[in-house]
């Protein structure tokens, strides 16, 4: 199983949604 895909998916999504992304 690759959860570590889907918990990267949504703390990337609370990142975006509480602070603007970085801009790299």
């Amino acid at each position: 199983r690759c959860l570590k895909r889907y918990i990267a998916r949504e703390i990337y999504q609370i990142i975006t949604t509480n602070h603007t992304p970085p801009t790299t």
